[in-house]
């Protein structure tokens, strides 16, 4: 479990971003993780837009369960 990631997310002043057992900030790899990315997920720009790019995000597995559910009810 985690706080809500923003765009912030691996600066340890923007929030409440800290590592949980390291004196520093989260990554922005341990931010993807937190927001179900898979670690075979590539993203690009320099280290503020990938931060960015994870803050924004919808968590991947939240994504696709609505999906889902959005497409079963598509079809009945």
């Amino acid at each position: 479990p985690s706080n809500t990631l923003t765009t912030g997310c691996t600066n340890f002043t923007k929030g409440r971003f800290a590592h949980p057992t390291s004196d520093r900030a989260i990554t922005p790899r341990e931010a993807a993780r937190l927001q179900t990315f898979p670690d075979s997920y590539r993203f690009y720009g320099s280290y503020e837009q990938i931060s960015t790019q994870i803050g924004n995000a919808v968590p991947v597995k939240l994504a696709e369960v609505f999906a889902h559910y959005f497409y079963e009810l598509w079809e009945k």
